[in-house]
């Protein structure tokens, strides 16, 4: 317990975790939380004193606990307009609602008079949010719109607040959650709490829930290694002093780790245990939990050098040919792996995970995350327009912009217009999660010479038209 205990602070200022439970959240000892808040289906997040986590992990009914994790908008810079699979069809989306968890949406501009949003109007307007809700009002102008708002950077709580309330305010009706964020802190393998939480959403509601792919398929932040009984070496670019990276492998493997800073220092870590030096870096060897059975090597670094640093992974004992998974926050690699470089929660299997594409070339696109997950599920599950696409802007205007943030809300607009033909009018009640996603995975267009399912296009790419005559849906 003592390694994954490690991860947590342990002071007494407050500590924000995402706990899952079992039995009556107000059945655990109420002085051990400063706050707590109740998501349903046994997830929770609480605040806690970081002296007080270790006995809230040892209760009973506390099944299992981590940190809420930061993730980011899924965007990047762009310019021009879009090319996408269009389709002629009377549908609209009427009778459905399209939850989009995000920043601020302007429901003053003309495409989103049929929106709402939930939240504060801040200071300074992010039009994250607006970008976003404006694509899936291009496909689906009849659905409900409901913004759930975020101010400022989001968390694992935050995603779940928003989808816990999505699913009250759907009121009944037939709900697609859009998620356009991302994180790279995990094992990649869709066991976060964030991942089964969303999960279970997707199972317990008439819910499709789809998520953004990320934008790290270029941003060099994942490394791949296999040792086969040699050392395995990567190298960081260090522009951020502030910095964790996780090192994932296989429990059943065992590894040393040395640090080599750009002025040549050099640390070292055994096979287990926990480091620390200069009272700037922090080494931890995490054992599996209940929901992960990797082993991890935590490394945090504060007012790390800059320049390159060396990470060396030397084997002690191997019982598998000894793979080796890095992910890094910020900075980058200098010999990176663009494989496995989908975010989460996109990892999540009841989820439909967007990857992005540059429409005008019918190409990847360069920065879109690259699957599979890390356990071989596949990922990216469909690909859809996410390079110059043109959508509202606060304030009445419009904007160019390029991200799977805006890959995502294409194909949540479609979701609305088969659940509106499936659920709403009757012809399939069940057009919703994993079946709703297969429709849209058979019907996608596919290039010829790539073999399906791939790692940069999933399936193929969005075209609703032919998942209509698949269908058999009347025009």
């Amino acid at each position: 317990m003592s390694g994954y205990l490690q991860q947590f602070p342990t002071g007494s200022e407050p500590v924000e975790l995402i706990i899952k439970y079992r039995g009556d959240l107000d059945a655990l000892p109420r002085e051990l939380f400063f706050a707590s808040e109740d998501f349903g289906g046994g997830f929770a997040a609480v605040s806690v004193s970081g002296r007080d986590i270790e006995r809230l992990i040892a209760l009973p009914d506390v099944i299992y606990a981590e940190r809420d994790k930061k993730l980011a908008f899924e965007r990047i810079s762009g310019g021009g307009e879009p090319f996408y699979c269009r389709t002629d069809t009377r549908l609209d989306g009427t009778g459905v609602v399209i939850g989009i968890i995000d920043s601020y949406i302007d429901t003053t501009h003309p495409l989103l008079e049929n929106a709402v949003f939930y939240g504060d109007t801040p200071a300074v307007i992010d039009p994250h949010g607006t970008n976003v809700a404006g694509i899936a009002a291009q496909v689906a102008g009849g659905a409900q719109i409901v913004g759930v708002g975020i101010d400022g950077a989001a968390r694992s709580s935050d995603i779940m607040r928003g989808a816990s309330a999505l699913t009250r305010l759907a009121a009944g009706r037939p709900l697609v959650i859009n998620i356009s964020y991302g994180t790279n802190d995990g094992a990649h393998t869709g066991d976060s709490l964030l991942e089964e939480y969303l999960d279970y959403i997707s199972q317990a509601q008439l819910t499709a829930i789809v998520t953004a792919a990320g934008n790290m398929g270029s941003a060099a932040r994942h490394f791949y290694g296999v040792s086969d009984g040699e050392r395995i070496r990567a190298e960081i670019e260090v522009s951020d002093p502030d910095f964790e990276c996780g090192i994932w492998y296989d429990f059943a493997d065992e590894f040393g780790l040395r640090l080599t800073a750009p002025n040549n220092e050099t640390y070292y870590a055994a096979g287990s245990g926990n480091f620390y030096f200069h009272g700037s870096i922090s080494i931890f060897y995490e054992q599996p939990v209940p929901y992960m059975s990797g082993a991890r090597i935590y490394a945090g670094f504060s007012g790390a050098d800059k320049g390159l640093w060396q990470i060396e992974l030397y084997p002690v004992r191997l019982a598998t040919r000894g793979k080796v998974n890095i992910w890094l926050g910020s900075n980058f690699f200098t010999a990176p792996s663009r494989e496995t470089t989908v975010t989460l929660p996109g990892l999540a299997q009841g989820v439909i995970t967007v990857g992005a594409y540059d429409a005008a070339g019918n190409v990847p696109a360069v920065f879109s995350g690259v699957g599979y997950a890390a356990d071989g599920l596949q990922k990216p599950d469909i690909s859809a327009p996410g390079v110059n696409i043109y959508t509202a802007a606060p304030g009445g205007g419009y904007a160019a912009v390029s991200g799977t943030s805006f890959a995502a809300p294409f194909v949540s607009g479609a979701c609305a217009l088969l659940m509106q033909w499936g659920i709403v009018e009757g012809n399939d009640p069940f057009m919703y999660g994993q079946r709703l996603k297969a429709f849209l995975q058979k019907g996608a267009a596919r290039k010829e010479g790539v073999v399906y399912p791939d790692r940069e296009w999933g399936y193929g790419t969005l075209c609703l038209g032919e998942t209509l005559r698949i269908l058999g849906v009347e025009e």
